[in-house]
């Protein structure tokens, strides 16, 4: 057994907190004079600063992440009680004989039949232009 098979493994955060801290004090250290004058410096501080701003937005990203999966799972959670106050059935359905309300509806000849007029109910394409129309409906 190695000496690095007895040291603790660190965790995704601690991992992102150490790389976070590192960039920082390379890049304060870069600066302490102000922006660097070599172009190869300014190039290595771009990197720097491009893969900072990479982590803060990979990180506000899973914690926005987390936030919708707590909110997800409180919607679940209202739902699963709304279902287990209606016994597990549709809401929205009404029955008789088990204390909901049956929606009314209009007896049979209430409203009269409906007129169709021909080609009403056809399926496909008409071949009716502006005049033809007029005609037959003027």
């Amino acid at each position: 057994m190695s000496l690095l098979d007895t040291l603790k493994t660190p965790s995704e955060d601690e991992v992102l907190t150490a790389t976070q801290k590192a960039r920082m004090a390379l890049l304060e250290n870069m600066t302490k004079d102000g922006i660097p004058e070599c172009n190869r410096d300014r190039r290595v501080m771009l990197e720097l600063l491009n893969g900072a701003d990479t982590t803060a937005l990979a990180m506000k990203r899973m914690e926005q992440d987390s936030k919708q999966s707590e909110q997800d799972n409180a919607a679940a959670i209202m739902a699963a009680k709304i279902m287990a106050k209606t016994g597990g059935n549709n809401p929205f359905a009404g029955g008789a004989g088990n204390g909901e309300k049956v929606i009314n509806t209009l007896p049979e000849g209430a409203l009269p039949e409906p007129e169709l007029v021909d080609g009403e109910l056809d399926v496909g394409v008409s071949d009716l232009n502006y005049e033809d129309f007029m005609k037959k409906y003027d």
